[in-house]
């Protein structure tokens, strides 16, 4: 039972069952293992795919405590919001976005709103009004090394969903007990993957690669700790790995994964790849499912208990596709106030 307030009420419907229900709420056969969110008999946003128990317990604080973007009426407010202290949260936020603007008619501030729409309940939008200035939007990791993160572009809606949704990861992912962001899969950049077993030192040299800005800006870098995580045997069969090979860095490229016993360094490997040959190599392809699906899957059957689940290739990434959240076919630029609006307005362009 996921733990929420006593005024949030969960409820599910079996749309293979009540078809006539999920129709009269225009739920479609498209919209299965997804969770709607109502207030007062409004739909206000909507989740996707099958997500962890922290996910869905996090989400549904947002959408509860906050509007989709909130404004700091304060300089105190503005100084506690930059160091992840969110009214309405105890805990330190990992990210928050905080955007200043010298007016609520800005057409920048218009985007940022729109921004916060669509991804409304995945991320703190915040934001103060300060006569005559330019406007700038900046995304603060209060927990990283490297805490803040400017946005450098000209306040449209794609480049704004872009800056937020990756500036708002974790320098070092750790998906020793899963992951539910889609940014593994659809990240243009090489995945880098530390899989070892306690290794603070390795797990270090990491960190201090993570703090690079020319190696981040080309790697999304992530760690498995096997002396903490979920059952790992499926995911090393698939990866070729076996427990005697680790320390092991895993270079995620566009159709092969290439993977390296790490006794020397991560740094030294890197350095060396071209000339060392890896210990192994698996290909990625649209035929079979992605190997880190398997750890994913470990994640399902932990919280659901074990699913009879035939694993499905994940579309292979295009190098062109920026931001790690499915927006296909939505026409960002006719949404107003509401993220279904796109998606309507796409139907009603069709119609006519």
């Amino acid at each position: 039972m996921i733990d929420v307030d006593n005024d949030v009420i969960l409820g599910f419907v079996p749309c293979h069952l009540q078809t006539d229900v999920c129709t009269a709420f225009g739920i479609s056969h498209q919209d299965h293992h997804t969770v709607f969110a109502y207030r007062n008999g409004k739909k206000i946003t909507t989740q996707v795919n099958l997500r962890d128990e922290e996910f869905y317990v996090e989400w549904i604080k947002m959408i509860k405590n906050h509007d989709p973007v909130n404004r700091l009426d304060s300089k105190e407010e503005f100084d506690q919001a930059r160091k992840g202290i969110v009214k309405g949260f105890p805990n330190v936020r990992q990210a928050v976005t905080i955007g200043t603007f010298n007016s609520e008619e800005s057409k920048e501030f218009q985007s940022f709103q729109k921004v916060a729409n669509i991804l409304n309940g995945r991320y703190h939008f915040l934001y103060r009004i300060v006569d005559s200035v330019s406007p700038s939007i900046s995304t603060y990791r209060p927990i990283e090394k490297n805490k803040r993160t400017e946005y450098n572009g000209r306040f449209d809606v794609k480049s704004l969903l872009d800056h937020v949704t990756h500036s708002s990861v974790p320098s070092i992912l750790d998906i020793s007990n899963g992951f539910t962001s889609d940014i593994v899969y659809r990240n243009p950049n090489s995945l880098l993957l530390l899989i070892h077993n306690n290794h603070g030192k390795l797990v270090e040299e990491l960190m201090v690669l993570a703090n690079q800005p020319e190696f981040i800006k080309s790697h999304l870098l992530a760690q498995l700790d096997i002396s903490n995580s979920l059952p790992t045997q499926t995911l090393f069969s698939k990866m070729k790995l076996e427990a005697n090979h680790l320390p092991a860095t895993c270079l995620f490229l566009k159709s092969e994964i290439q993977c390296f016993t790490t006794v020397d360094g991560i740094t030294n490997i890197l350095n060396d790849r071209i000339a060392k040959k890896p210990d192994h190599i698996i290909e990625i392809n649209s035929k079979t499912a992605h190997p880190l699906k398997w750890i994913q899957l470990e994640h399902i059957n932990k919280i659901f208990g074990h699913q009879d689940i035939t694993l499905l290739p994940e579309p292979v990434a295009i190098k062109n596709i920026q931001n790690p959240h499915n927006f296909d076919g939505m026409d960002l630029g006719s949404i107003s106030g509401c993220p279904m609006m796109a998606h309507l307005n796409n139907h009603l362009k069709d119609e006519l």
